[in-house]
């Protein structure tokens, strides 16, 4: 299974019913198979574009952006990138972003990201989260195993 096919498919089925205004740009440096879970790979990356969704939803029509960038593998690892320039994460919040219960959404359940998170670890991968603070918005990364990797038992 490719990153890029999983990928267009999340980016699908993350469109609500009603328009949003948002422009989902996706770009991908890597053709090369991965070594997890289609289904459960499907889910995590619905919910990041979801959530990125919903971070730029209140700008101004035109910087309604999301980005999603799969990059190339390195140590036999391929990192997915979903950036938005949306309502950011505090400082403080990065770290426990993560934990059940814990969001940053008003009325949020927390539950998301601390699914996305365990369930990309059990596949041997990982989650993590970056932002220059509340208002500048925030990049999500996946990072995961690649299938040649997995089979030289040289993934890290």
């Amino acid at each position: 299974m490719r990153a890029e096919d999983v990928l267009a498919e999340a980016v699908r089925m993350s469109v609500g019913a009603v328009d949003d205004g948002v422009q989902v740009v996706t770009t991908s440096l890597c053709a090369e198979p991965l070594a997890v879970e289609k289904h459960r790979l499907l889910a995590v990356l619905i919910n990041l574009v979801r959530n990125a969704r919903q971070a730029v939803a209140s700008l101004p029509i035109e910087r309604r952006t999301v980005r999603v960038a799969v990059e190339k593998p390195v140590a036999g690892r391929l990192r997915i990138a979903v950036i938005d320039e949306g309502v950011g994460i505090a400082a403080e919040r990065l770290q426990s972003i993560f934990k059940a219960g814990a969001s940053t959404k008003s009325g949020g359940q927390g539950l998301g990201l601390h699914g996305c998170a365990n369930s990309l670890a059990e596949m041997g991968g990982r989650l993590f989260a970056a932002s220059a603070g509340v208002g500048r918005g925030a990049t999500f990364c996946v990072e995961l195993p690649m299938a040649a990797a997995v089979a030289a038992g040289t993934s890290t």
